[in-house]
């Protein structure tokens, strides 16, 4: 074996993104590249930028359901509040 030969890979892993996004039965919405390590302020900030405009393009501003898991950026006190404020319904 020549190393010339070779094609090194990286297995399991190497790297990662993290991306924001949402979708519903009328297509997607807004794809956010998250850069660094996100928390509550980050991900309220995403919300606030791209979760009206998404549900605009989707043409369901005026009613859709937001849905999320329990993480505890999603579930901090900031952005409950702003949802509360400014999502229909959750």
């Amino acid at each position: 074996m020549e190393l010339k030969n070779l094609q090194l890979t990286v297995k399991y892993g190497g790297g990662s993104v993290m991306v924001w996004g949402c979708m519903s039965a009328q297509g997607v919405g807004n794809l956010h590249i998250i850069d660094g390590i996100m928390n509550q302020y980050i991900y309220l900030n995403i919300l606030k930028t791209n979760l009206a405009a998404s549900a605009e393009k989707m043409g369901i501003k005026d009613y859709f359901i937001f849905t999320q898991d329990n993480d505890t950026k999603h579930t901090a006190k900031k952005v409950k509040a702003w949802l509360s404020n400014n999502v229909t319904e959750l």
